[in-house]
């Protein structure tokens, strides 16, 4: 990426605890990045967006829609998949301070390499920081 973007700024940190300074961004784009968290996870890491974004920032997450936590079958091997309901997310989302403005499940696209017949759909979800 960094070859493509040279001029650009990258950093690689844990969604957890990312040492970002408080109050920096007007917008975090979050899309299939926390699907990949455990549940257990996902109220730090919503509270870490939440600490990072200005009063009234925006918020997108994309996760897969379902129920669940599984390893999934794909190229690699498999990889880890936390699957969540609307209503799930829109508590999570909730708890952590932020007013979901909209929310929407997309058709599910299979995942690349999987074993999965049936792939989930994407549960997408705009929320501002109160």
């Amino acid at each position: 990426m960094k070859k493509q973007f040279p001029e650009g700024n990258f950093y690689e940190a844990d969604l957890r605890e990312t040492g970002i300074p408080s109050d920096t961004y007007d917008g975090v784009w979050s899309c299939a990045a926390i699907l990949n968290t455990a549940k257990k996870d996902i109220p730090t890491v919503l509270s870490e967006f939440n600490r990072v974004l200005k009063k009234g920032g925006a918020l997108f997450i994309s996760v897969k829609e379902g129920e669940g936590e599984r390893m999934v079958p794909d190229k690699a091997g498999e990889r880890f998949f936390s699957f969540f309901k609307e209503a799930e997310i829109k508590s999570f989302l909730e708890n952590a301070g932020f007013k979901v403005d909209h929310s929407e499940i997309l058709p599910g696209t299979n995942f690349p390499g999987s074993e999965v017949q049936t792939p989930p759909g994407w549960l997408c979800v705009y929320a501002i920081k109160l």
